[in-house]
């Protein structure tokens, strides 16, 4: 009997333990496998995350090294093209320039600097008009491009066109501290034409930021301090007060020291609260200025 008892134990199925049926161990094969391509889709989603992050930041710095490492960037061939054409003009053909837009603009739908290398092209073919039309879709997308700015300068300035010219100038001098350097010494030389001064009056009175560092530049030149005083009498009361306080003692000063006196007046009267004729009261002279 003991022993029907022994064997009976041993033989019986042990309570409380879990046998996986062929579906549930299904299953669980199946989330593993959607593990498994869930992260073998991640990988290049990152890959691809990080090359277009390193595209973005260093794309304008060093587009020749984006090209190489990122090849499927639309962009970054444009800059290397152009950095070519600013380099070396003659070894770039309006071909290589369309060419580059081209491929570029089937890469990405619109670019303002595609545009810009097509209206570069077609300035080359000397076909202006399409230029033209190429260099105002370009500002059309962005109007901090810089290089648009200056063809569109020179297209105004070849068309006698001043009022267009200086808008163009206060475009790219509001984008770019980098612009005063190659714009301000032009406009310099400008104020001599009574034409520029009159179109330059609205801006006064606008005050863009450019405006005071311009002044400055223009006051403190013998050359140009003459023409910026009759710039100054003719904006009138349009001149910002911080600007007259900024501008006007090494203005007044280097006019008297020029024996410009009479413009010095002029000036000086054209400042509120003070008359005309106050410095020949004074007895301004080369003698007395001595």
């Amino acid at each position: 009997m003991a022993m029907v008892m022994v064997t009976a134990t041993a033989t019986a199925r042990p309570r409380n333990v879990r046998t996986e049926s062929p579906a549930s161990s299904g299953g669980e094969r199946g989330r593993r496998l959607r593990g498994l391509v869930i992260a073998a889709l991640t990988v290049p989603v990152a890959v691809f995350a990080l090359l277009f992050a390193f595209a973005n930041i260093s794309r304008n710095s060093a587009p020749e090294v984006v090209s190489r490492i990122v090849p499927f960037d639309a962009m970054a061939p444009l800059a290397v093209t152009e950095r070519r054409l600013m380099a070396e003009p003659a070894a770039v053909t309006a071909a290589t320039l369309r060419e580059t837009a081209r491929r570029s603009l089937e890469g990405q739908a619109v670019s303002a600097s595609a545009f810009r290398l097509l209206t570069f092209a077609a300035a080359m073919d000397r076909r202006d008009n399409e230029a033209e039309r190429f260099a105002r879709l370009s500002e059309s997308m962005s109007r901090r491009e810089l290089l648009t700015q200056f063809w569109l300068i020179e297209r105004s300035v070849q068309k006698g066109d001043h009022r267009g010219a200086l808008s163009h100038y206060d475009k790219a001098l509001r984008t770019s501290l980098n612009a005063y350097q190659a714009l301000f010494p032009v406009l310099l030389r400008a104020l001599s034409d009574d034409q520029i001064r009159a179109e330059l009056i609205p801006y006064i009175d606008r005050n863009p930021r450019w405006i005071l560092s311009f002044l400055l530049e223009a006051t403190g030149s013998d050359a140009t301090a003459t023409d910026s005083a009759r710039l100054l009498i003719e904006a009138g009361s349009r001149v910002d007060g911080r600007v007259s306080q900024a501008i006007g003692p090494q203005l007044t000063t280097r006019l008297i020291n020029l024996g410009e006196y009479a413009i010095a007046d002029r000036y000086f009267a054209s400042q509120p609260g003070r008359p005309l004729g106050l410095m020949q009261a004074s007895d301004l002279s080369a003698v007395t200025t001595d």
